[in-house]
């Protein structure tokens, strides 16, 4: 880890996240000019990081592709980076979990880049739930998915072998942490930002303190007729 303390927090909020100027998020950015596309995608990576701040833990950001290491120090000053590393899904969020345990951290949790309106109280609620008797959180989505895993030790039973294109992932997560004898605890539910439908969420949202850069971007972004490309 880069840019870590001498002595390890009790905790830590990992930020996991593709580089803007690598392509991604295509549901959401397919109908955009690349320009336009990656400034959607770093205003959520921003958004993101404002949110959580709210929260008051050290953050770190578990990033990817490899080389793109200076574009987020740019991007995010001050902030511990981590390489993502691993064949799938699971195998990186599970490296990135236990490089931040395996410096002697208390309890770690983990999201993605695009919760630009996310509360920074279900971050709180989630290690408040580890502190109290839960070996792994989530923090449910809509669609039968997680927006936050977060741990007070290691899970690596729990997220091999998983199949992240599957419907219900979070109920093959927790089938795999009840099996590994761990204790699995539920946090709020909130929804990420994937793609037309949830940038109209956001736009609707009555915060005018979060989400700035999304916000201003989307009105742009939701007047592109919707196409079939993908980057």
């Amino acid at each position: 880890m880069t840019g870590a303390n001498s002595a390890p927090p009790d905790r830590a909020l990992i930020v996991f996240a593709r580089a803007p100027s690598a392509p991604g998020k295509t549901r959401l950015t397919a109908n955009l000019p690349s320009d336009r596309a990656r400034a959607l995608r770093e205003a959520l990576l921003l958004d993101t990081l404002d949110a959580v701040r709210a929260a008051h833990v050290p953050l770190v950001i578990a990033f990817t592709p490899d080389d793109a290491g200076d574009e987020m120090s740019l991007l995010a000053p001050g902030i511990t980076l981590v390489r993502q590393h691993g064949a799938d899904l699971g195998e990186r969020m599970q490296h990135a979990l236990d490089e931040v345990l395996n410096v002697g951290t208390g309890m770690v949790a983990l999201v993605g880049s695009d919760l630009p309106t996310l509360p920074a109280s279900h971050v709180s609620d989630a290690f408040a739930m580890c502190d109290s008797d839960a070996d792994m959180v989530l923090g449910p989505t809509e669609d039968g998915g997680f927006y936050l895993l977060a741990a007070r030790r290691r899970v690596t039973p729990v997220l091999g072998g998983i199949d992240w294109s599957a419907p219900a992932v979070r109920g093959r997560v927790v089938e795999a942490a009840l099996g590994a004898g761990l204790t699995v605890g539920v946090g709020p539910s909130w929804w990420d930002v994937d793609t037309r439908a949830d940038l109209q969420r956001v736009v609707r949202d009555g915060n005018r303190n979060m989400a700035r850069r999304t916000k201003l971007l989307a009105a742009t972004a939701l007047t592109e007729p919707p196409t079939d490309r993908r980057e």
